[in-house]
């Protein structure tokens, strides 16, 4: 089993490590990724500022991006529907003034 967390020098964590359900992944090399779970955490601690910053990326990307046609995840299929191909080229960026 695996599971990320940030220590700082003279910190005290109280960490639940759970088990896995049944149904959960395994990767080639029978790791199994879990949620830690902390407990009584200052709002401060760089793992609740990192849980905090995740979850916030994940709700972004769920509601504002998986759901656009235009700029979503659906971007490349409707790029290539309209038989347009790919444009691997840099955007076009205007001369920077010195």
């Amino acid at each position: 089993m695996s599971g990320d967390l940030f220590a700082q020098p003279g910190s005290t964590l109280n960490i639940l490590f759970p088990q896995p359900t049944v149904r959960t992944a395994r990767s080639l090399g029978n790791t199994t990724r879990v949620d830690l779970e902390f407990h009584d955490m200052d709002v401060m601690d760089i793992n609740a500022l990192a849980t905090d910053l995740n979850e916030r990326v994940d709700a972004f990307i769920a509601e504002d991006l998986a759901t656009d046609q235009a700029a979503g995840m659906q971007a490349v299929g409707v790029r290539r529907s309209n038989d347009a191909p790919p444009d691997t080229a840099a955007p076009n960026v205007p001369p920077r003034c010195s």
